[in-house]
């Protein structure tokens, strides 16, 4: 029971979050990676990451779209089905002060292609079994916008 309720905390904590909070997502993660390092922090399909591991993951993303030039204040389009690694970049995105565009796979064509246009991102970075939608854009997103495959197996 003492884990049910230091999550129901941590969630609150979360939810409690507002634009004027001196709080992010990325800071409570790195928080919670400093104190109890070896806590679950994310559960996925049999699979465990704990806070120490999902921070090292989430660094490592952040670290990789800080070299791409996501600054403060930018946006990055997220098109991902939900996963672990939707998460990590999340994450990530949050510790560089950036905006998470999340796009929803679901969407094809005209519709999908409004929905990237409007977030107006930096990048985009793109998850395993999201090309067909990526491919379905009508118009396709411009290829001034770089595009990173966070996928399993060869980058397309």
């Amino acid at each position: 029971m003492p884990w049910a309720w230091h999550s129901l905390r941590a969630t609150l904590k979360v939810y409690a979050l507002t634009p004027d909070s001196h709080q992010s997502i990325g800071s409570i993660l790195e928080h919670q990676a400093e104190n109890v390092p070896d806590k679950d922090c994310l559960l996925f399909e049999g699979q465990r990451w704990s806070y120490r591991d999902f921070n090292a993951w989430a660094n490592h993303i952040a670290h990789v779209l800080k070299q791409r030039g996501v600054q403060p204040g930018d946006s990055v389009d997220l098109l991902f089905e939900n996963c672990p690694a939707l998460l990590a970049c999340v994450a990530a995105v949050a510790k560089l002060g950036a905006v998470a565009g999340m796009v929803n796979p679901k969407q094809r064509g005209a519709v999908l292609s409004h929905s990237m246009r409007t977030i107006q991102p930096r990048l985009m970075v793109i998850g395993d079994g999201c090309l067909p939608a990526l491919h379905s854009a009508s118009p396709p997103q411009p290829d001034s916008v770089p595009r990173l495959w966070a996928g399993m197996g060869p980058v397309p």
